[in-house]
C-alpha cells in the first residue's frame, strides 16, 4: 500500500516547531472555497494544464504521455520506505525540536498507510505533526493517535448550515475534538476567518460559547491569502469568491475570545 502525496517540502518553519519536513498528503472531505491546496482535494492523481506553457493555442494530443510543458501530473504514490527516506535526508536540520508535519489535505483519510510511515519514524525518534480538519472517522483518529507529538486543528465553523456547504459533517468534528482533548495531547487550535462563510455574527458568537470548553496550547486567528488562483487554472477548477478579514477585526475577534490561560496568537498567511 502506498500514500498518494502532492509534494514534500523542505525546512518548513512555519507548520510546527523547529525545521521541519512537512509532506502533503491528497484527498479531503470538505470543500472549503477559500481552499489554498486545491489539487489535494482529490484522493486521485491529477492532470494539470498550464495554458501559460503551451506552444500551440490547441494542443493536438492533451494526453498524460505527450511531451508537452504545459501538462503535469498532481500526486504520486510512495510507500512507507520511500516516504521515511525522504525525511530521513533532513534528519540533520531536525536538531532538538524539528520533524516531520503531515498536511493535506486530510492526512487522517489516509491513515492505514500513515501509520505505518509514522512507526517508522517514531523508531528514529523523529517529532510528528499532523495538520488536520479532524473531518474523518473516528477510527482513523484513533489509529495515528499514539504517534502524534502536536495536533494543529482547524475550527473552520461550528454553524451546520455552514459546514454542509463545505461538505462536512459538524457531528464528526465535534466528536473527534473531544476524544482528542480528552487524550491530554498538545494540540493548537486554528480559526480562519472568511467572509461570508466563518466571518459571520452566528459563528463567531457560537466560537465564544464554544472555546471556553476546551483548553489548547495555543488559538491561533488568521485571514487568508488568495495566491492559489492559478493553482485552480491548471485544474479545471473554479476559483470561489471569498474574501478574508482586517487586522482590526482579527483583534477585535482575539480580544472577545480572551480567556484567563488561553495563550492567543493572531497571524496572517
Amino acid at each position: 500500500m502506498k500514500l498518494c502525496i502532492t509534494d514534500i517540502q523542505r525546512f518548513c518553519l512555519y507548520d510546527g516547531p523547529g525545521i521541519r519536513t512537512t509532506i502533503f498528503l491528497k484527498g479531503c472531505q470538505l470543500r472549503c472555497p477559500w481552499c489554498c491546496n486545491p489539487e489535494t482535494q482529490s484522493l486521485q492523481e491529477q492532470m494539470a494544464i498550464d495554458m501559460d506553457n503551451c506552444f500551440y493555442p490547441i494542443c493536438p494530443s492533451r494526453k498524460s504521455n505527450a511531451v508537452c510543458l504545459a501538462m503535469r501530473s498532481i500526486g504520486k504514490r510512495i510507500d512507507v520506505q520511500e516516504c521515511l527516506a525522504a525525511c530521513m535526508q533532513d534528519r540533520k536540520y531536525y536538531q532538538a525540536d524539528g520533524g516531520v508535519t503531515f498536511s493535506g489535505g486530510e492526512p487522517l483519510l489516509q491513515a492505514d498507510v500513515l501509520v505505518g510511515v509514522m512507526q517508522a519514524l517514531k523508531k528514529e525518534q523523529i517529532t510528528i505533526c499532523v495538520e488536520t480538519s479532524l473531518y474523518a472517522s473516528l477510527k482513523q483518529l484513533q489509529l495515528l493517535l499514539p504517534y502524534v507529538d502536536t495536533w494543529y486543528v482547524d475550527l473552520k465553523s461550528l454553524e451546520p448550515a455552514c459546514i454542509s456547504k463545505l461538505k462536512g459533517n459538524l457531528n464528526e468534528y465535534i466528536t473527534n475534538l473531544n476524544y482528542l482533548t480528552a487524550q491530554q495531547k498538545h494540540i493548537i487550535l486554528r480559526i480562519p476567518l472568511v467572509k461570508p462563510y466563518t466571518f459571520t455574527n452566528a459563528n463567531l458568537e457560537a466560537i465564544k460559547r464554544f472555546l471556553p470548553n476546551y483548553q489548547f496550547e495555543k488559538i491561533e486567528l488568521f485571514s487568508i491569502h488568495k495566491l492559489a488562483t492559478k493553482k485552480y487554472q491548471v485544474l479545471g477548477m473554479t476559483q470561489p469568491a471569498y474574501e478574508g478579514v482586517s487586522e482590526e477585526e482579527l483583534q477585535t475577534f482575539a480580544q472577545a475570545i480572551a480567556q484567563k490561560d488561553q495563550v492567543i496568537e493572531v497571524m496572517r498567511i
